[in-house]
């Protein structure tokens, strides 16, 4: 059998193997009881089909998509409101994972294409440059997620303090938190790994490769169970509790605009002349009638809106649930059993499932735009005005100057 390992050279006091999230591994040890489960032929088909096919295809829609609500983002006006900076930010987010998942795809396939001869470490390039910064922008969209579905919660449980709470400015500075934090608390990972060049001593070769530190396995932990594991399962929870909470106090919220927005009957008949019903100022009856049926359709007109921006991030909130559960309860499984672990005797499964987790957070980060257009009726109205009508003038521009 061909020895498909990408050797990762250690520090001479490091004798740990590389465990992170961003998973590889094309060969698997022969001496562990997984054959029953997956055979190397298998496990390498699905690895090529999760890591480079689908994660090619999700990750480049994923770009195209979040750059196109980037820029109608823009065009609505950042600051216009909390939402849109809260959705420019996650769609920056959602930026980061497919690209970082596309550019992963194009690495692996190299590595799969197994190019003799290179003077650099392909597994240790992608691995620091892509597969680290893929993880960093999953745990900030799970962040970012789990922010809009709280505030949109306390939009509907306490709607006279939330636009003061709340402000555009403030969710700039809560946003740019989220970001910085999870940057900084992957630098354990670039201080304990790096690329270096090492001479190889069989081929008198200088090859640039992955190194780690002595204490990397310490720090590697910590940063993969505080980030990884600590982010999705807290994420999930408010994500989940958050959209429950909105549901019900939306509809108790409706109920009560309703019954208060209904017309009240009023005892005391007044008879006017034809003559002064012409100038509604001086018909009082009719008056009261007007004011309580303007009443009635701005108050309609408001929860249409308030209901439609609810029902937008509770879809959101349910596809990041469908999208990230999944690797929650394996995560928690493989905390639990030890099989499970990246050199475990399911290896070959675990690897599988760890690609197939990242597939999923790049199909989350790449469907928002449907929800937006289908839901935001001033997402859609500057979406069509910017790229539809756009387009239409030039290309009128282009077949007027031709003909």
């Amino acid at each position: 059998m061909v020895d498909r390992r990408i050797e990762l050279p250690l520090s001479q006091n490091d004798t740990s193997k590389p465990t992170a999230p961003f998973h590889l591994d094309l060969h698997t040890n022969d001496n562990l009881d997984h054959g029953m489960l997956l055979d190397e032929q298998t496990h390498l088909i699905l690895q090529v089909v999760f890591f480079v096919i689908l994660s090619f295809i999700f990750g480049l829609f994923g770009t195209t998509t979040n750059i196109i609500n980037i820029i109608v983002f823009i065009k609505q006006g950042l600051f216009s409101s909390g939402s849109t900076v809260n959705l420019f930010f996650l769609a920056i987010a959602d930026l980061g994972v497919a690209l970082t998942n596309t550019l992963q795809s194009i690495g692996f396939s190299m590595i799969v294409a197994d190019i003799p001869n290179l003077p650099v470490d392909l597994f240790g390039i992608v691995y620091l440059s892509v597969g680290w910064p893929h993880t960093i922008f999953i745990t900030i969209t799970r962040m970012i997620t789990a922010y809009v579905a709280f505030e949109r919660c306390m939009c509907v449980v306490i709607p006279f303090h939330v636009q003061r709470i709340f402000t555009p400015r403030r969710s700039l500075i809560n946003l740019l938190v989220i970001f910085t934090y999870g940057f900084a608390s992957h630098i354990p990972v670039y201080l304990t790994e790096r690329l270096s060049f090492v001479s190889q001593k069989k081929t008198n070769i200088t090859k640039l490769v992955l190194v780690f530190s002595s204490d990397r396995e310490f720090w590697h932990n910590i940063v993969l169970y505080t980030n990884y594991f600590a982010t999705s399962f807290i994420s999930i929870i408010t994500v989940l509790v958050s959209t429950v909470v909105t549901i019900t106090y939306v509809k108790t919220s409706k109920e009560w605009r309703e019954k208060m927005s209904r017309p009240t009957k009023r005892v005391s008949k007044i008879s006017v002349s034809d003559s002064e019903c012409i100038n509604d100022r001086h018909n009082p009856a009719k008056s009261s009638t007007l004011n309580s049926t303007q009443r009635q359709k701005k108050a309609q007109s408001e929860g249409n809106k308030e209901t439609r921006l609810v029902r937008m991030i509770t879809v959101i909130s349910v596809i990041f649930c469908i999208c990230y559960m999944p690797e929650l309860i394996f995560l928690i499984v493989r905390s639990i059993d030890p099989r499970m672990r990246t050199k475990g005797q399911f290896q070959r499964l675990t690897g599988i499932l760890y690609s197939s987790t990242f597939v999923s957070a790049t199909i989350n980060s790449s469907i928002n735009i449907f929800i937006y257009y289908r839901m935001s009726s001033n997402y859609r109205n500057m979406f069509l005005s910017y790229f539809v009508t756009k387009r239409n003038t030039l290309t009128n521009t282009v077949k007027t100057r031709i003909s």
